[in-house]
C-alpha cells in the first residue's frame, strides 16, 4: 500500500487515495501490484475523459422520485453493473442534489464527480452473472459468475456479503462492506487466487456506496431487492414519463420509485 500510495501521490490522485482506504488491507495481498497501479492508471486517464463521462452521464437516470437519495443511489450502482462496462463511480451523498418541487415527493438529482473506470468484458458480464444468479436464485449464473471474477470457491462468503433473508430490509455499514470482502480475500489469498484490477474500481463504488447509506436515517433499512429489479430492466430515457430540460439546461430524466 506504501508503494501504491506514492503512486497515487505523484500522479496528484489524492481522491483515489482517499477512496481506496475504504478496501480491505487483504486486498493488496491477492492483487499483484501491476494491476493494481495498472487498474488505477485507467481510471485516473478515463475520468479526465470529459465527452466520455458526458456520453454515459446522458445515458443513466438523472432524477430520482424518493424518500432518500440512497434509494437512486442503490438503483444507479446496479443498473450500471447490470450489463454495462462502464460506470460512474461517485455513488456519494455528496453527490446527489435535493430539487425542491412542488409536489410532496422528494426530487433527486444525481451530479456526480466525474470519477469514471471501464471494466473489462469479462469482468462485467462474470459481475452481473454473479447479482442476477443472487437475486434471481439462479445457481448456475451464479457460479458462472464468480469463475469469470477469478472467485471459484468463494459463494457462501459473497452470500455472507449480500446478508441474509430476502433483501427487502438491508443496513448498511462500511464496517460491514471491510469485514466481508476482508474474508472473501483471506480466502482467495489461502487458495492461491490472484485477482485482477478491476476490483479496485469496483472497491471504490461499493465503498462510496455504503459511506452514503450509513449515513442515512440512522437504523434506516433498504429495500435492496426492490432496487435491484427496478435496475435490471431496459431504460429508455424517451419513455412517457421521462422528463428533459433541467433548470440547468442539460438534459434530465426522472425515474420514480
Amino acid at each position: 500500500m506504501d508503494a501504491l500510495s506514492f503512486l497515487l501521490g505523484s500522479l496528484g490522485a489524492h481522491e483515489w487515495k482517499r477512496l481506496l482506504s475504504l478496501v480491505s488491507p487483504s486486498f493488496f495481498r491477492v492483487v499483484p501490484f501491476g494491476e493494481l497501479a495498472g487498474a488505477v492508471k485507467r481510471g485516473i486517464a478515463q475520468s479526465r475523459d470529459n465527452e466520455a463521462f458526458q456520453r454515459g452521464l446522458a445515458s443513466l437516470p438523472r432524477v430520482f422520485t424518493s424518500r432518500d437519495s440512497g434509494d437512486a443511489a442503490l438503483q444507479l450502482y446496479f443498473r450500471q453493473i447490470l450489463g454495462r462496462q462502464e460506470c460512474l463511480l461517485d455513488l456519494s451523498r455528496e453527490a446527489f442534489l435535493h430539487v425542491e418541487r412542488t409536489s410532496e415527493s422528494p426530487h433527486w438529482e444525481w451530479r456526480p464527480s466525474k470519477l469514471r473506470y471501464v471494466f473489462s468484458a469479462q469482468f462485467s458480464q462474470g459481475l452481473a452473472d454473479v447479482y442476477r444468479g443472487f437475486y434471481r436464485e439462479d445457481a448456475v449464473a451464479f457460479a458462472r459468475g464468480l469463475e469469470a471474477l477469478g472467485l471459484e470457491g468463494c459463494g457462501e462468503l459473497f452470500r455472507a456479503h449480500f446478508g441474509n433473508g430476502d433483501q427487502t430490509a438491508v443496513t448498511f455499514r462500511v464496517s460491514h462492506f471491510v469485514e466481508t470482502f476482508h474474508s472473501i480475500f483471506q480466502e482467495c489469498k489461502r487458495r492461491g487466487l490472484i485477482l485482477g484490477g478491476d476490483f479496485v474500481a469496483l472497491g471504490v463504488a461499493l465503498g462510496l456506496l455504503y459511506e452514503h447509506l450509513e449515513k442515512a436515517t440512522p437504523e434506516r433499512t433498504w429495500n435492496v431487492r426492490a432496487a435491484f429489479l427496478l435496475a435490471d430492466v431496459p431504460w429508455d430515457p424517451n419513455e412517457s414519463g421521462a422528463k428533459k430540460g433541467s433548470a440547468s439546461g442539460r438534459a434530465s430524466q426522472e425515474v420514480t420509485q
